[in-house]
């Protein structure tokens, strides 16, 4: 059985599937999305334990997301990790944010899931 459920944001295909295998490997289930839409969809059926996020998707920002989370009362415990270049307003956002974070993009996945998921 999956130790934890991760959303996947990436419009990146291999980068998705790249992170999707990494976790697998470590016992957690994961679903993803190249959309913000989808992601909305995905968030609104079920209960992430983290999120893993590029900095933007096919349709917008991530930014557009976290603001669409804050005012969600289930999901504001959600960790949203942003990875990759992001704008200085996103980076303000993140930063004020307790539970948005921000990592490389090439920073290794599966170290990013045992970190954040240790902390909850």
């Amino acid at each position: 059985m999956a130790r934890h459920l991760v959303l996947l944001l990436s419009s990146d295909d291999q980068r998705r599937e790249a992170w999707h295998g990494s976790l697998r490997g470590a016992g957690h289930h994961a679903l993803h999305a190249q959309t913000l839409e989808r992601a909305l969809f995905l968030i609104s059926k079920v209960r992430p334990s983290l999120i893993l996020a590029e900095g933007s998707l096919e349709d917008g920002r991530v930014l557009t997301l976290l603001h669409e989370l804050r005012g969600h009362e289930p999901l504001r415990q959600v960790i949203v990790v942003v990875l990759g270049d992001v704008t200085a307003e996103e980076q303000e956002h993140i930063a004020s944010d307790a539970r948005s974070h921000r990592r490389p993009v090439d920073a290794h996945v599966r170290k990013i899931v045992d970190e954040f998921l240790k902390a909850a």
